[in-house]
């Protein structure tokens, strides 16, 4: 019988946001703690959603 590897992918969701100390994270900081994670977890990330805020 054979088996075949799993797969599993991910789709990040991303947009500026702040955290309770007031700091900013910008969408790269978040991409970077997901890929972080994803690998960790074996987890191939997809395109990522992403959230642009248009402020006035």
């Amino acid at each position: 019988m054979a088996t075949a590897a799993e797969t599993l992918t991910g789709r990040e969701y991303l947009r500026v946001s702040v955290d309770r100390s007031d700091h900013e994270r910008s969408n790269e900081d978040q991409h970077a703690d997901n890929e972080d994670t994803a690998r960790e977890l074996g987890i191939t990330l997809g395109e990522p959603y992403r959230y642009y805020s248009r402020r006035s």
